[in-house]
């Protein structure tokens, strides 16, 4: 009699189709920008102007609280919602400041450039991280292999995700998870607020920037895929 390893979601680990889905980004050579090297010095500048203005205020709280008339909780003024999730709805405007301050970070690392350009403004800090991470390149690659592993994978994805997190370095690895958290919090607040399209606005926003797809090269018929499908494809697996 044979017996099978199960994982702790109740899935025969031995038929994982998911171990061949993901691999680190290959990264180039960085000597002439040393700014990419440490990406959590970047995210230690940033985020914490991020999480400061995302909040549950008392009135908001008070007014989410369900009653008799409305078992869902009174909807919530616009006004009322913290500005850490307000400017995640609002059309951005494109500060030529930030772009400059990134790119001499880039090749000339200097904290207090970054931190001056902020001016604690979480607009600024959540452009300067986009955009720093934008040019540097995302963490990992999922590697696509049709629509059937696709949706096989479904159920595996969180824990393989995690997995892979742990193999990059530890600079890079720090740098995702205190990502995910500031992005886990900001969700939890905004769910409050019932806009319960807040994960995909932040899948569109973030799913390029952790995720990049590629097409199978070892499959056939080979599969073609156009940017903007990897970029559609990235937002999918973010949600």
């Amino acid at each position: 009699m044979t017996t099978t390893e199960y994982t702790a979601c109740c899935f025969p680990a031995a038929h994982s189709p998911v171990d061949y889905c993901f691999k680190p980004c290959i990264r180039p050579n960085w000597c002439s920008k040393p700014g990419f090297w440490d990406p959590h010095a970047v995210t230690e500048i940033c985020l914490p102007v991020l999480a400061r203005s995302v909040y549950s205020a008392t009135r908001t709280m008070h007014l989410e609280k369900a009653t008799f008339d409305d078992p869902c909780g009174r909807r919530v003024p616009d006004g009322d919602i913290c500005r850490g999730i307000t400017m995640y709805t609002e059309p951005w405007h494109r500060e030529d400041c930030v772009e400059r301050a990134v790119q001499r970070y880039i090749c000339f690392p200097c904290k207090m450039e970054l931190i001056e350009c902020i001016d604690l403004r979480p607009e600024r800090a959540l452009a300067v991280l986009l955009s720093y991470l934008k040019h540097r390149g995302p963490f990992l690659v999922w590697i696509y292999r049709g629509k059937e592993t696709a949706y096989n994978i479904g159920r595996h994805l969180p824990r393989t995700v995690i997995q892979f997190l742990t193999h990059l370095p530890e600079v890079e690895m720090s740098a995702a998870i205190a990502i995910g958290r500031y992005l886990s919090h900001l969700l939890r607040i905004s769910y409050g607020h019932q806009m319960m399209n807040m994960r995909k606005t932040l899948a569109t926003v973030w799913g390029p920037i952790f995720l990049k797809v590629e097409p199978a090269t070892d499959v056939k018929p080979p599969i073609n895929m156009t940017e903007c499908e990897k970029f559609d494809a990235a937002i999918e697996v973010r949600l």
